[in-house]
């Protein structure tokens, strides 16, 4: 599982060093897969995970337009990639370029994905996380009890 969060600097081919935590969680993989991700950040999944998301995303219908959306967004500009000897990790132009990413990066463990963020754009979202918008967004998934006083039981089997 990947946790935490780490800064680091972009060199000039693109190549920011991952962390050495992130790595050795990566290093039975050959490969990897970075994608764009929601909110211009970037996603890097283990080979396994993403062919879990890829396979239900291609088993949909060709007319339903909203697996066409997310196919077109997570698939259309995906790209594998690998570490290289130096623990550097190559982000492709497109991508940059979806993210903003330009100099420094913002690397995040979040369990199964890696997301990868333009410093200043992550710094800047830093405001959405009020206690208010934090509690709101646990109460629409369950975590929290609702406005009206009933408890919901979290995910840990505790009201």
């Amino acid at each position: 599982m990947f946790r935490g969060s780490f800064e680091h600097g972009l060199d000039d081919k693109g190549r920011f060093i991952l962390p050495q935590k992130f790595r050795r969680e990566l290093e039975e993989e050959k490969y990897f897969i970075i994608s764009r991700g929601v909110g211009r950040c970037l996603f890097i999944f283990k080979v396994k995970e993403w062919e879990s998301l890829e396979s239900y995303l291609t088993s949909r219908s060709l007319f339903d337009m909203d697996a066409l959306k997310l196919q077109r967004f997570l698939l259309g500009e995906a790209a594998e990639v690998q570490v290289d000897n130096q623990g550097r990790l190559a982000i492709p132009q497109p991508l940059r370029q979806y993210a903003r990413i330009e100099k420094d990066v913002i690397i995040i463990g979040l369990g199964s994905r890696i997301e990868i963020w333009n410093k200043g754009r992550w710094e800047a979202m830093g405001a959405e996380f009020s206690d208010e918008n934090l509690e709101a967004s646990a109460r629409a998934i369950g975590m929290a009890p609702n406005p009206t006083g009933s408890n919901v039981l979290s995910p840990l089997g505790s009201p």
